[in-house]
């Protein structure tokens, strides 16, 4: 009940937002870093679509240093799934979902941190322009490839850019784009062909990722290779791997990237 009626206030309020406020229509800022954005969002959410809308115009304003990932957490009311169309939720977005839970829905991290401006879509991409100016400790660079079995590597360049004395984790996520599935929208309709992307699929390292360790010098390199194991349904093919630089436990990002992932017919 509490959920829906937020959904429901948050549909009414963002009613009265003109198009125009929608859109990135000011001088863009050059990029220090890339931002990671990660949003809750369901297929029976009815501003989910908005938001989406929002993110994919940052995107092609940024498309270097903007990387999306969209969660649909098991389990709650706004992503239970529809009969037909592609499964969207996943064991690593659920556990994402217990660490960090909300009530609303669509809902976005910044770097791995909520803000005041989380559930007011309108305003997600001056939030995540914000954050292009912050200084990185590292740069990453990353390849992934898919063996005709369906094994995911990922090797992942780390470069410092300055001393760190603190710990932080690599983690490698896996999204999907082109998933085609039922979304309901703002009129109380259903697009049964509605086309999803960014979608969370699973994690090659755990949800977190792995330490890597917790002192490194300006000039410092360090190269690890991520495996696992893709699933079934999973259309390698339209999948990426989205690499971060966090801290264990804030799961603040330092740095991402988003790479796709090359197949054997590639």
């Amino acid at each position: 009940m509490v959920a829906a009626a937020a959904g429901l206030f948050l549909m009414v309020a963002c009613d009265n937002i003109s198009e125009k406020d929608r859109l990135i229509d000011f001088p863009l800022p050059e990029a220090n870093k890339s931002v990671l954005i990660w949003e809750y969002t369901g297929q029976r959410c009815t501003n989910c679509p908005d938001g989406a809308k929002v993110i994919s115009e940052l995107m092609e304003a940024y498309p270097e240093n903007v990387v999306t990932v969209c969660i649909h957490p098991e389990g709650v009311t706004f992503t239970e799934p529809f009969p037909r169309g592609a499964r969207l939720t996943c064991e690593t977005a659920t556990e994402i979902y217990r660490t960090f839970p909300v009530i609303e829905f669509p809902y976005a991290f910044f770097d791995g941190q909520s803000s005041s401006e989380s559930t007011n879509y309108p305003k997600w991409s001056t939030e995540a322009i914000s954050k292009l100016d912050n200084r990185p400790p590292a740069n990453l660079t990353a390849e992934a490839k898919a063996d005709e079995t369906g094994r995911i590597t990922v090797d992942v360049d780390c470069e410092f850019i300055s001393d760190v004395t603190f710990p932080m984790n690599l983690t490698v996520w896996i999204i999907e784009n082109g998933l085609v599935a039922p979304q309901v929208t703002k009129t109380g309709g259903r697009d049964n062909n509605y086309v999803h992307n960014h979608v969370l699929r699973g994690s090659l390292n755990g949800t977190w990722g792995q330490l890597i360790g917790s002192v490194f010098g300006i000039g410092d390199t360090e190269s690890f290779e991520i495996s696992g194991q893709a699933e079934a349904e999973w259309a390698l093919e339209n999948c990426e791997a989205v690499v971060f630089l966090s801290d264990p436990n804030s799961h603040y990002v330092y740095q991402c990237v988003a790479v796709h992932i090359e197949t054997e017919t590639e």
